[in-house]
């Protein structure tokens, strides 16, 4: 049975200046305007089950880093924004872009698989959102991601829009065909009118199950920007929440 891969592992996202870098998962909803971070070059190495991150210095060059959504007509990603990424790797995008009407989707509200049963309650069911992804344009070019490890757990932020106040709330279950429980989703995200910050918690060993994934308002504690160089070759296309 497929696992619901809710969130996309290699969304990279992060917040430097803004104010809410340093909030834990769980805060209120608040929009955020502007973005603002150092990108850093990371190696994980995953022993005995705990995953640990190495990180060092931007050696990418300068270039550009860039703001992707995606395009729900035309199926497919689009750039929707771009600022200058400096030789240390800092970056600053003093405005975000507002989605266009094809680049919004309603949030799942319930399992995708016959497998799984529960449900994610939308408090307003005309909410559409969108999920913002960044990549470098320099002479390292690829995607980079937010995340920060405790134990066996991985956090990983997620910038996600919505077009008005909305709550999404609840738990989705799945077994496989023994009727053992292998994933369990549980979300409890405010979300404020523009773009938000939410923080994805799952396993940071993949073959431990139950996979699960916790999802909560606010940035990863202790996170870091980080260009892995061995994700490269995975296309980001997984959107968090399975919009659709």
């Amino acid at each position: 049975m497929k696992k619901l891969m809710y969130i996309a592992l290699l969304a990279p996202l992060a917040l430097g200046s803004c104010g809410l870098f340093n909030k834990t998962p769980g805060s209120a909803a608040k929009s955020v305007s502007s973005v603002s971070a150092t990108v850093v070059e990371g190696t994980e190495v995953t022993k005995n089950g705990a995953t640990t991150l190495t990180t060092s210095a931007w050696a990418g060059g300068t270039g550009k880093l860039m703001i992707d959504l995606y395009d729900y007509t035309d199926k497919k990603t689009v750039q929707e924004g771009e600022t200058a990424l400096a030789a240390d790797g800092k970056f600053s995008f003093t405005s975000l872009p507002t989605p266009k009407d094809s680049e919004l989707s309603k949030p799942q509200d319930g399992p995708t698989d016959d497998k799984c049963s529960g449900e994610i309650s939308v408090s307003d069911k005309s909410a559409r959102m969108a999920y913002a992804t960044f990549r470098t344009d320099a002479d390292k070019k690829g995607a980079v991601l937010i995340e920060s490890f405790t134990d066996k757990t991985r956090n990983m932020g997620a910038l996600m829009y919505s077009d008005r106040a909305v709550t999404t709330k609840g738990k989705i279950e799945c077994k496989d065909d023994a009727g053992k429980v292998v994933a369990i989703i549980d979300i409890d995200v405010k979300y404020a009118k523009g773009w938000n910050w939410v923080t994805n918690s799952i396993n940071a060993d993949m073959t431990v199950t139950p996979y699960s994934q916790v999802s909560r308002n606010g940035m990863p504690k202790d996170a870091q920007w980080v260009y892995l160089t061995f994700a490269q070759a995975a296309a980001l296309k997984a959107a968090p929440f399975n919009l659709r």
